[in-house]
């Protein structure tokens, strides 16, 4: 983290009108919003617009913007380094990720800014400001003081971020989980868990795997066969019907998972446990 020098691109202040298509930046992209009607979706997760909201987003990472009518933020295209400075006008917007453009291009890549995040931050708003002035003037040292301001706000949004008790990633993963418990005895898919939380399937499931260890159909499955244990030691239901309650859609389905975790048959589980009880 200390060796970030960032070297900025463009920074202006846009008012942009939404519409539906996604773009994928081959920079990075730092979003203030000055105003609350709208939202951005950053790879399936959407966050509302607030004025001092400020959203950090990877190269590589589709996002766009959402609203009734036009959105009024500052805009910065950065690298975290000078790695590339030789490109010194703006990056158009692509529509497709590039592999040319993910983390390991970067010499300097760091893994607290691996990830989107958005903060709201005080001050944020006259520090985006500071940017697009010093952006404009072009004055003898210009691009050092942008530097030096954008290392700045990242490192303020940074504080910001740890200092949150909850984030908002850790509330949205409560939620999925908070459903899937609550649910599991249903026929629910990935969608439904990620329609729950407020993200992109795929997204969810990145955070899933980074945060839990495993996926949320695999975390679904877990709770199901928790559930199946309990019936099969405490309850004289068939295989059937724990397999049935336990929300599996077929006993081929269930004795298939339930073997893969014990090593045994449903009936063998039962008959082993509830001997020694």
């Amino acid at each position: 983290m200390r060796k970030i020098d960032p070297f900025v691109r463009f920074a202006a202040q846009v008012s942009y009108t939404p519409h539906e298509e996604y773009a994928v930046a081959p920079d990075k992209r730092l979003f203030i919003f000055l105003n609350d009607n709208g939202y951005i979706d950053v790879g399936g997760d959407r966050v509302k617009t607030e004025n001092g909201l400020a959203v950090y987003i990877p190269a590589g990472v589709p996002y766009r913007f959402i609203g009734e009518g036009a959105l009024t933020f500052i805009a910065v295209n950065f690298d975290l380094t000078h790695y590339r400075c030789e490109h010194t006008a703006p990056f158009g917007r692509r529509l497709t990720p590039s592999s040319e453009y993910d983390k390991g291009s970067d010499p300097e890549y760091t893994e607290e800014l691996s990830s989107p995040f958005s903060v709201g931050l005080s001050g944020a708003v006259e520090q985006g400001r500071l940017l697009t002035d010093e952006y404009f003037s072009k004055k003898p040292y210009f691009s050092e003081k942008l530097s030096a301001i954008l290392k700045g706000l990242i490192f303020e949004m940074l504080r910001e971020k740890e200092n949150c008790p909850f984030s908002e990633v850790d509330k949205r993963l409560k939620s999925a989980v908070g459903f899937i418990e609550q649910n599991y005895s249903d026929d629910i898919k990935s969608t439904d868990i990620a329609a729950a939380a407020g993200y992109h399937p795929y997204h969810l499931s990145k955070l899933f795997i980074k945060h839990l260890g495993v996926s949320p159909h695999a975390y679904l499955n877990r709770v199901r066969l928790s559930c199946a244990e309990r019936l099969l030691i405490s309850t004289d239901l068939p295989i059937t019907a724990v397999s049935a309650e336990s929300g599996f859609n077929s006993t081929v389905s269930f004795t298939k998972n339930f073997k893969e975790k014990h090593g045994i048959t449903p009936s063998a589980y039962r008959s082993r446990y509830t001997k020694t009880i």
